[in-house]
């Protein structure tokens, strides 16, 4: 049948070699460049709209964000002495635990920017932690950075008492 055709048999098979490179390239190759072209594209526009000279919405939300994370160091340390003691003996009070005594700060502890004032309370285990809770809770009376329980015996008896040193870092 095909030794009756007037070409020969060499250029069918390059015909049908170049319609299979049209069709793969038709389909998968030309597809693909597109696909690479607009990848590069969307990179360069992502790359543009990410930077943050463009953005000052992101700028203002960070800044919010970071002042109320301070505002929770925030306080003086005259009125740290003033209200936010009374405030925090009212809420131990209130959990039916003691403010036994109010160590000076510890400069070893303190830094530039912060101070690391020691409160010391007496109580049963239960109500300090919900004092705890509350103190913690509580976003005027700076930050509750460590707190340490013990037993104490007063007198040398058989009665041992519970006292808890919660150590509150607040702003100079």
């Amino acid at each position: 049948m095909l030794q009756n055709l007037p070409f020969k048999k060499e250029y069918i098979l390059w015909l049908g070699v170049l319609l299979i490179f049209f069709v793969i390239y038709e389909f998968s190759i030309k597809s693909s460049i597109q696909l690479y072209q607009e990848n590069i594209a969307l990179q360069q526009s992502f790359e543009a709209s990410t930077d943050l000279a463009f953005q000052p919405e992101y700028l203002n939300r960070k800044n919010k964000n970071i002042d109320k994370i301070l505002k929770g160091y925030r306080q003086d340390s005259t009125s740290f002495r003033e209200s936010t003691i009374a405030e925090i003996s009212y809420i131990a009070e209130s959990e039916n635990v003691r403010l036994i005594e109010i160590p000076s700060p510890d400069p070893f502890y303190s830094t530039n920017g912060f101070i690391v004032q020691p409160l010391d309370f007496e109580g049963d285990y239960f109500s300090i932690l919900k004092m705890l809770k509350t103190i913690q809770n509580k976003k005027t009376a700076g930050v509750l950075t460590s707190v340490s329980l013990s037993t104490i015996s007063p007198n040398n008896q058989n009665i041992k008492k519970l006292t808890t040193r919660l150590y509150l870092q607040i702003s100079k």
